[in-house]
């Protein structure tokens, strides 16, 4: 997130020596800088999402053993993101061991192949590893409906995939490809409610633990 913010800072500096320098008012690499923070501040969601759920995995399944079950959310969630079922199977205690060590790696080769940006995706992956309620008490601690909060992230995470799958360009008159306009301001907002986001899930989990 610190790095999303240098890239909106970098922008605003760019934007101001533009006139100086002879690049009009405001050049497209000052808005290309705001499209880059707005995809690393995708990512500083999903890399905790990611955080979150591989340092909780262990300690929830050895807390609740039977939620690696065929059918239960763990499980299922799992399957869903491709590890295997013989990934899944539950190894015997050792002493001196860690049992789980293989589980979690097999586990974490997967999920770190997995989008954690979606707001709908990553609340099915904090319900599997025992957070079922977490978008909906984030939102009411926010002072927000749950729709308020959810339609505040998608709308970053679907603009960051436009900016990193299209280019952030749509058709526009004469089906001529142009870029979406972009302005710090939105980007500022954008970064600060995935930032509260963030640093409100942090706390959560800390307070809930397996």
């Amino acid at each position: 997130m610190l790095r999303a913010r240098n890239l909106l800072e970098a922008s605003t500096a760019i934007a101001a020596m533009a006139p100086v320098l002879g690049l009009g008012t405001r050049p497209e690499s000052a808005n290309d800088l705001l499209r880059g923070a707005v995809v690393l501040g995708g990512s500083a969601l999903d890399a905790f999402v990611h955080h979150v759920f591989s340092q909780r995995f262990v300690p929830y399944v050895t807390a609740h053993p039977a939620t690696m079950a065929p059918g239960q959310s763990l499980h299922r969630y799992l399957r869903s993101i491709g590890v295997s079922n013989v990934s899944l199977k539950l190894p015997a205690p050792k002493k001196g061991k860690r049992p789980l060590g293989a589980l979690r790696a097999a586990v974490d080769a997967r999920l770190f192949r997995t989008s954690l940006q979606n707001i709908s995706v990553v609340g099915q992956a904090l319900d599997a590893v025992g957070l079922p309620n977490a978008v909906r008490d984030l939102a009411l601690a926010s002072g927000l409906l749950e729709t308020t909060l959810r339609s505040r992230i998608t709308k970053v995470t679907n603009r960051r995939n436009a900016i990193a799958h299209e280019g952030d360009l749509f058709r526009g008159k004469k089906k001529r490809f142009v870029s979406r306009p972009i302005t710090e301001d939105n980007v500022r907002v954008w970064l600060d409610r995935v930032d509260d986001f963030v640093g409100r899930l942090d706390a959560y989990v800390i307070a809930n633990p397996p």
